[in-house]
């Protein structure tokens, strides 16, 4: 059992954030560089490729001779020669293999290059290309055409031990409610738990129950991408480029009580990885694209498939960027954090297709607290 209280609102902790940024200096003269260089890893793959896969790596800063070929792990496929093309930019070509058909999948470990004053890089980025090359009975590749599905990619596969999936992203919870301003209190009747385990029927749970019924209250469960342990707040995040994918997938379930409450939509949220600073003046005020989908339970508390079509989501957060599609936001950058949130009352998010999240505040447990629960188990898919 790994207990995981991590109580801070999302308010408090872009707060923490700008503090922090400012206390470093936020990047003006003089200031010591303390910020480790990030990477972006993009493909040239459009939907399944047919043939070789370019793979760029842009970086936050210049990392001299510090990256080079053998700081990438590529499985999937036969890696080229890595070619520099700016102080900032590499491109790596990665073969597949003939007459198959499956993924390329491309890392860059933590710790792997620096920056000029030796600051490391802190995140193992991993991005995924589909490959088709004419496997016996199927498609014969091919990028183009009619939006048809680019083929399963996993942002993860299973919780695994120390706050990690199986495949090293972070995952965690959060909660809070105007009865503790926003911020689980420690107190064991009002904080969240949760537990991981290996494999398809690994799971990760989280719960926040109030002493008597609140008016405002967010209960969330995030999971990164493979090898992302936060958001950065300062440049470029990792994350799984989608190319063709038309759902998420994954299996949850909700307790009877907040499945009963009447207000039981819950929310799922994409963060995509790009950077974008949203201050107008010289401080940095860090922000990520995100789009939500809302989502009715088609359970009654039991753990439930959902393949939740694209589609259904909607940009509620678009930093600026002039991005005003959902196809245009997940072209333009990786998912790099999945999460999935009741939240209600004053903390409700922003309505989607009609629908508003919630969460429980009317049906108390027989110990007379008011429980809501998320629960997630196995991985969360792309298809």
């Amino acid at each position: 059992m790994i207990t995981m209280p991590r109580k801070l609102s999302l308010i408090s902790l872009a707060l923490a954030a700008s503090v922090q940024l400012a206390a470093c200096g936020g990047g003006s003269a003089g200031a010591p560089d303390i910020f480790p260089p990030t990477v972006l890893i993009t493909s040239d793959a459009s939907g399944t490729a047919d043939g070789p896969v370019t793979f760029t790596f842009t970086f936050s800063e210049d990392v001299g001779s510090t990256f080079t070929v053998d700081d990438i792990l590529v499985t999937g496929g036969t890696a080229g020669t890595l070619t520099r093309v700016s102080p900032t930019v590499y491109t790596l070509v990665v073969t597949p293999p003939d007459a198959a058909a499956g993924t390329i999948q491309v890392t860059v470990a933590a710790s792997s290059f620096s920056d000029e004053v030796g600051n490391l890089n802190t995140v193992n980025p991993t991005v995924v290309a589909t490959y088709d090359t004419g496997a016996p009975g199927g498609g014969g590749g091919g990028g183009g055409g009619g939006g048809g599905g680019g083929g399963t990619v996993t942002f993860s596969s299973g919780f695994a031990g120390g706050n990690l999936t199986n495949e090293g992203g972070a995952y965690f919870s959060y909660s809070g409610s105007d009865q503790d301003g926003f911020s689980c209190s420690g107190d064991p009747a009002w904080c969240g738990s949760g537990s991981g385990g290996t494999d398809a029927t690994s799971f990760f749970f989280s719960y926040y129950q109030t002493p008597s019924p609140a008016s405002a209250l967010y209960n969330g469960i995030s999971v990164l991408a493979p090898g992302v342990s936060s958001i950065s707040n300062s440049g470029d995040t990792a994350g799984l480029q989608l190319s063709g994918q038309t759902t998420i997938n994954f299996t949850f379930n909700n307790n009877p009580e907040w499945q009963d409450s009447g207000t039981n939509n819950f929310g799922v949220l994409l963060r995509l990885g790009r950077f974008y600073d949203v201050d107008a003046g010289p401080d940095v005020a860090p922000c990520n694209i995100q789009l939500l989908s809302v989502v009715t339970p088609l359970n009654n508390g039991a753990a439930t498939p959902y393949a939740l079509p694209l589609s259904s989501f909607q940009i509620i957060q678009a930093c600026n960027s002039g991005i005003s599609t959902v196809e245009e936001a997940l072209a333009s950058a990786p998912v790099s954090e999945v999460a999935f949130q009741a939240a209600g009352g004053g903390a409700a998010l922003p309505p989607v297709g009609g629908l508003t999240t919630g969460a429980n505040f009317t049906v108390p447990t027989s110990g007379g607290v008011y429980p809501t629960t998320l629960a997630l188990t196995g991985g969360i898919h792309f298809e």
